[in-house]
């Protein structure tokens, strides 16, 4: 007999954890804006080569991330994917209300390093006694690594989570080097800037950022080292694990997380 209290007490057990998620996100954003600034967690110096006519703009220091920005990511990601097992295990106890406590302790969202170990077998292993409509719909998510990008990468930062603090870094793409002048201004001033920045629009549209080192060279110009005092060099928090979302800005890519898990439950709300 169905039972709208019920299922509404189901939905709110998974939200609930998906909200706690997104409160951490935001005190996320408000940590990683305090450390980038201003003030600069970096300091950027000018080295004149006479020879060549060029001056050479590098990060001269550097402060280290601090330690709560990853803790509170963790946290985050902690929640996004604990919100999945629950998903998976209300879904039993909507379709089967008599397995047993012992049972649902041993099932959660599947998770699987290659296609091929998902076999019925082992995906009912993980996902218990779901309705075969809540099975047809999770392959269809291809919980699988090279399946789901996203969800891999998921499963993958909460593993790291358990075991040490996440690592972040700081990374740097061409439209956080915030220049009062554009490209066309600037290559006219002397700067020299390499093709593949010339296209870039958005952080995530930069097909390969690089993680920012004291000693690094930001850009070359050919004016005498006090003419460019103006220049603004700005970045971003990127993950530098997992794999799949390497170089990816920290913030971003926990709120994209965070939508992709809030549209799997809603999607599997009817179920419940």
């Amino acid at each position: 007999m169905f039972c709208y209290n019920r299922v509404v007490a189901r939905i709110d057990s998974i939200l609930a954890k998906i909200e706690r998620a997104k409160k951490h996100i935001r005190d996320l954003d408000v940590e990683v804006s305090a450390f980038l600034g201003p003030p600069y967690p970096y300091e950027i110096s000018t080295k004149h080569n006479p020879k060549v006519s060029k001056t050479a703009h590098y990060i001269s220091s550097l402060k280290p991330i601090p330690q709560i920005i990853s803790l509170i990511a963790g946290d985050a990601i902690q929640n996004l994917r604990t919100s999945l097992d629950y998903l998976i295990v209300q879904l039993v106890i909507a379709h089967s209300p008599r397995v047993g406590e012992k049972r649902l302790r041993r099932i959660g969202f599947p998770m699987f390093e290659r296609a091929e170990q998902m076999t019925s077998k082992t995906l009912k292993g993980k996902i218990g006694e779901v309705s075969p409509v809540a099975e047809k719909n999770v392959l269809i998510l291809k919980p699988y690594k090279g399946g789901n990008d996203d969800l891999w990468g998921l499963h993958e930062l909460n593993n790291l989570d358990k075991h040490r603090l996440l690592i972040t870094g700081m990374w740097h793409g061409p439209t956080h080097m915030g220049y009062s002048m554009d490209i066309k201004a600037r290559t006219k001033a002397g700067a020299v800037i390499p093709d593949a920045l010339r296209e870039f629009t958005a952080w995530g549209q930069y097909p390969n950022p690089k993680p920012l080192k004291v000693g690094q060279t930001i850009i070359l110009t050919d004016a005498d080292p006090e003419a460019h005092q103006d220049y603004k060099f700005l970045l971003n928090i990127a993950l530098s694990e997992p794999e799949v979302f390497k170089g990816k800005a920290l913030v971003e890519t926990l709120n994209g997380l965070a939508d992709l898990v809030a549209k799997i439950v809603s999607d599997f709300a009817p179920l419940l």
